[in-house]
Parts: structure tokens; sequence; C-alpha cells
């Protein structure tokens, strides 16, 4: 992130670059401040047994990008999710990504790889359901 930015999750900045937060089930809410002003406030949902990942892109103002969210569920669970070639983490996951297509990569060892196009939509969710098969 640019200097002097800071990202504040639950209104309790959590300092301004890459980092890892456990919150409990249930709404939370994510904001950016930088030299260009404050994002709006945005909420964000965790769930039960699941990792979400959320992605915040800036502007050099400090501005958030616009995002759209991908869910990845498969089933067996714990299959690697890689998108555009970064490792997302392991089913079931969400994480947020820039609208447009993008290209997800689903594997688990002794399993066929999955490769799928998805097209993200800024502030909507993709949801992708895989039933992995035996190699």
């Amino acid at each position: 992130m640019p200097p002097g930015v800071e990202v504040y999750i639950d209104r309790e900045s959590v300092g301004s670059g890459p980092t890892t937060k456990h919150l409990p089930v249930g709404e939370h809410t994510y904001m950016v401040k930088g030299p260009g002003g404050a994002s709006p406030e945005t909420t964000f949902k965790v769930e039960s047994g699941r990792t979400s990942v959320l992605n915040l892109r800036t502007t050099q103002a400090g501005e958030v990008a616009v995002t759209g969210t991908v869910e990845v569920h498969t089933a067996p669970l714990h299959a690697t999710v890689t998108a555009d070639g970064t490792v997302m983490g392991q089913t079931p996951i969400s994480f947020s990504l820039s609208p447009g297509r993008h290209e997800l990569v689903i594997s688990l060892p002794g399993y066929q790889q999955v490769e799928q196009v998805v097209e993200v939509i800024a502030n909507q969710t993709v949801r992708k359901n895989f039933q992995l098969v035996h190699q």
C-alpha cells in the first residue's frame, strides 16, 4: 500500500501492510484512510469454518479500488485455490478480485486439477462449487 495508508477493521487500525487478523463469526466492517481521505465503511461477513481473505487495493491517494468477491467450495475440502497465478488459500474460501476475467486453478493431491475462467463483477459475489475427480 502507498505510504500513509492505514486499514481499519471494526474501526480498529490493523496497520498499513499485509496482515492477518482472526475475527469472530459475524459481520464486520473495514475502511481505508490515507492522504486522499477515507473510504466508506464496507461490511463483510465471517462465516463459521471458513477462511476469508480480504484483499484491499488502493490508489496512490489511498482510495479503495472496487472489487468483487469469489467464493470457492470443493468436495473434498482443503483444495488449493490459485487466482491468476497467486495462491489464495484452501477451500472453502472467499477472496476479493478486481472486476474482469480471472483464471482459477483448483488442485488437491490425488485429484485432477481444475482450471476455470471466472468473470468478476464489482461489488458482487461469484460462487463456484467443484466436485473433484480422482486421478
